[in-house]
């Protein structure tokens, strides 16, 4: 657009009538449209699971044009890259047993003579599996867990250590402590303070009780 810019300059003015000390000009000043580049605003979802579902919701923002359509140009061939509106697109599929390791993912976005790519690495990680394990105490006796009782029934394909577990279910007869405080539903307890977890019978409680829990790499 074009705006007007006024400049005066003013001095001492002279002594002798009429004495003019300032004066004013007024200059037009033409700003040119400029292109601004689009930028991708989402944020890459870079694990997926083998035999599940992958999803990544790919958003882009402009301020010149809404409609900007999004382009593949390096995703792994089990993944498929659907438009979904202006700006936006949706890069899914579900990793088949043989897809494991790392892929690039590469996909960008084209106005007029710019081009502004979106790249991240995707890794294709298999889940982590785990069994039961039992342990026998004493009637009001609380228990301190040992490390190796969880990473001794957790196996990971991809030979990835036992990162953390998450408490899924409660005991019904007891409760969990760590650190002296209590365990929580969903709460997540790293690996390295498993050695603090304590279970503590409800008084005078004799039975089987049980709680649920699982493991990330």
């Amino acid at each position: 657009g074009t705006t007007q810019v006024s400049v005066k300059v003013t001095d001492n003015g002279s002594a002798i009538s009429p004495s003019i000390n300032s004066f004013v000009r007024t200059f037009s000043v033409s700003i040119q449209q400029v292109n601004d580049p689009p930028v991708f605003v989402s944020i890459p979802v870079e694990v997926a699971a083998v035999s599940e579902l992958y999803a990544y919701n790919i958003e882009v923002s402009d301020v010149e044009n809404a409609s900007l359509a999004v382009i593949a140009l390096e995703k792994p061939s089990w993944a498929t890259l659907t438009t979904t509106g202006p700006g936006k697109a949706r890069l899914s599929g579900t990793p088949p047993p043989s897809a494991t390791g790392t892929v690039t993912v590469k996909v960008a976005v084209r106005d007029g003579e710019i081009i502004v790519e979106h790249q991240y690495a995707l890794v294709i990680n298999t889940r982590p599996s785990i069994a039961d394990f039992a342990i026998n105490i004493q009637e009001d006796i609380a228990v301190t867990f040992q490390p190796a009782q969880f990473t001794q029934v957790y196996s990971d394909v991809n030979q990835h250590a036992m990162s953390a577990i998450q408490i899924t279910a409660m005991p019904v007869s007891g409760s969990l402590l760590l650190f002296d405080q209590e365990v929580k539903p969903n709460d997540t307890i790293l690996s390295a303070s498993l050695g603090s977890l304590i279970y503590k019978p409800d008084q005078n409680y004799a039975g089987e009780d049980n709680f649920g829990w699982k493991a990330g790499d």
